[in-house]
């Protein structure tokens, strides 16, 4: 999964954006837990118009308490491979 840090280092862009783009988004606290969320999580846990920033913020830890509003648990986009896209690709001809 290669990770995409130009976007993800942009406050202002939207859940809306990242999943248009078919991107998920990874989670890392400083403690070592990580979680990854796939475009249709993402989108079922807040609306469109969102920024990416804001729905860091909604994030604690579950491992130690740490809050998404600090600088403790880093987000990072990632394109989603094919394989885990809802996004399925056109049918080959047969010829």
């Amino acid at each position: 999964m290669s990770q995409r840090t130009p976007r993800a280092t942009n406050a202002g862009i939207t859940i809306g954006a990242i999943v248009a783009e078919d991107c998920g988004v990874n989670l890392l606290c400083r403690c070592g837990h990580k979680t990854s969320l796939l475009p249709a999580q993402i989108s079922a846990l807040a609306k469109a118009e969102t920024r990416l920033a804001d729905f860091k913020r909604r994030f604690k830890c579950s491992m130690c308490g740490r809050l998404g509003s600090s600088t403790e648990i880093q987000l990072k986009t990632f394109t989603v491979p094919d394989s885990l896209s809802n996004r399925r690709p056109a049918p080959r001809s047969k010829h």
